[in-house]
């Protein structure tokens, strides 16, 4: 571990408490001189740190920067917790977990960024990931499921979201089929997954979950083209510390083994939330457009769509809109 990590480790273990330069010095087996220029470096980066002569530095109890180091103390499984990493800014944390994935991360590897310059999100579209309003990261999940529970674990990771933001924030969302997350009649989250799969055994080999969550409006508001329909948790500042509490939550919450095994409990939920059960929506999908009234899921989080016809479509795959514009 980097000196430069290992200070900030010791401020997060005592967060709001000062400490001499004379204890991180002899605990870390550093020179007062190189503790200093830590810190500075530290605060250059926006870390909150505190200082005071004779006395010592503290990181300030609402200091909200994320970090690895930030997010340690919180995770519960410490296996997992090696595997996580903070990024100032990548162009897509989702890309850069594939590519992790792919060379063999293990279950619950964790990549975040502070901002994201080409976030990526369902059906090719762009993602606005600006710096200090939302929260973004993606999780590498090695399930022993089959193949043909993917959309299943799409469902359910929405479902498990609103349950986090809930515990977390203490706001109650609701769910766009498949998993686009809403707030007051706008979209505060957005969750795009992506699988690799054995086709020999049936199996999925990696899947990542990539979550973009607007946790504030940004300082400059959103983008002319999603004004209309994007949302936040919260309008102005969100509250303190809420990106590391929400992220541990998440890490936690999906990297658990039996997390997606009560598979009715969480479609039952899913329903409860839907935004899509017994209203006119319109799908686009590979076959067209299509309207209907949403009648049900399968418990694999199929839709199930009714026509004006009178006929139950069943729907795998598309997108979604209702009539408040999204």
């Amino acid at each position: 571990m980097k000196s430069r990590s290992k200070v900030l480790r010791l401020l997060e273990l005592h967060r709001g408490d000062y400490l001499s330069g004379e204890q991180l010095a002899n605990a870390l087996g550093l020179s007062r001189s190189g503790i200093w220029k830590i810190i500075r470096s530290l605060r250059a980066e926006g870390y909150a740190i505190d200082a005071k002569t004779n006395v010592g530095y503290r990181l300030a109890e609402d200091s909200s920067l994320l970090s690895r180091e930030a997010l340690l103390p919180l995770i519960k499984d410490p296996t997992v917790g090696e595997g996580i990493q903070v990024f100032d800014t990548l162009p897509s944390t989702n890309t850069q977990a594939k590519r992790l994935a792919q060379e063999g991360a293990p279950h619950g590897t964790t990549v975040i960024a502070r901002e994201q310059s080409a976030g990526r999100g369902r059906l090719g579209r762009s993602f606005y990931s600006p710096k200090n309003s939302g929260l973004y990261l993606s999780l590498i999940l090695r399930p022993a499921l089959l193949t043909n529970q993917s959309l299943y674990i799409t469902a359910a990771v929405g479902t498990l979201l609103c349950q986090i933001v809930k515990k977390v924030a203490n706001l109650d969302l609701k769910i766009k089929w498949v998993n686009d997350l809403y707030h007051e009649g706008r979209k505060v989250c957005g969750i795009l997954t992506e699988a690799a799969a054995d086709f020999e055994t049936g199996t999925i080999d990696y899947i990542v979950v990539g979550i973009g969550i607007n946790l504030q409006r940004p300082s400059e508001g959103f983008p002319e083209d999603i004004q209309s329909r994007a949302g936040a948790l919260f309008a102005d500042h969100s509250p303190e510390r809420l990106n590391i509490r929400l992220a541990a939550e998440i890490i936690n919450t999906l990297t658990d083994p039996d997390v997606f095994k009560n598979q009715e409990a969480l479609m039952t939920d899913y329903k409860r939330r839907s935004l899509v059960l017994n209203r006119e929506v319109r799908l686009t999908g590979p076959a067209g457009e299509l309207t209907g009234i949403g009648t049900g899921f399968t418990p694999e989080g199929v839709l199930i769509l009714k026509t004006a016809e009178g006929d139950n479509k069943i729907i795998s795959s598309g997108e979604v809109s209702l009539r408040f514009g999204e």
